[in-house]
């Protein structure tokens, strides 16, 4: 439940609320499979921890976290002093987005059996794997915020309307 679709699209506008402002102070591993990400807003600290595990894919938010002394590595060190501009859910999928000021983003694939983290500096930057083993998660293409998402279909939008569903207004 933690990681489909319709809980990761209530998640994010929650998540850019929390975060928008905040900038990213750290980027570790100090377990197989997990990133951790320590973001402040400089009297404030959020920490994020996302378990990339085949057997389970977690995202978690604890208040506090502390970094072992041992056994723990730097990982996406461009990643580090990035602002959040705004969190996403990749429409009808298991990806969350956090989107940064300078036009960096980085995707948390929470789903399958190969979850992974990409960043990339610039939407058109070569992908940075946290899983490098995943090298096709480098063709995963974040969203563009400001690009049009496909409608439904024309059929489907009649029936919708009909029914009285949705509504959908251009602007």
């Amino acid at each position: 439940m933690h990681n489909n679709y319709y809980f990761l699209r209530q998640l994010a506008p929650a998540l850019t609320r929390q975060l928008a402002g905040y900038k990213v102070v750290t980027c570790f591993s100090q377990e197989k499979d997990e990133l951790v990400i320590g973001l402040t807003n400089g009297a404030t600290e959020f920490w994020l921890r996302a378990q990339l595990s085949a057997v389970f894919t977690v995202l978690a938010l604890p208040e506090t976290f502390h970094r072992a002394r041992a056994n723990s590595v730097d990982l996406l060190p461009d990643l580090l002093g990035q602002e959040v501009a705004e969190v996403h859910a990749l429409p009808n999928d298991r990806v969350l987005q956090l989107g940064f000021q300078s036009g960096a983003t980085l995707l948390l694939k929470l789903y399958g059996p190969r979850p992974n983290a990409i960043f990339r500096l610039t939407p058109d930057a070569p992908a940075e794997l946290f899983h490098q083993r995943y090298t096709a998660d480098a063709d995963i293409q974040p969203l563009l915020v400001n690009e049009d998402l496909p409608l439904p279909h024309p059929l489907l939008m009649k029936v919708n309307r009909l029914l009285g569903l949705i509504q959908i207004q251009r602007i």
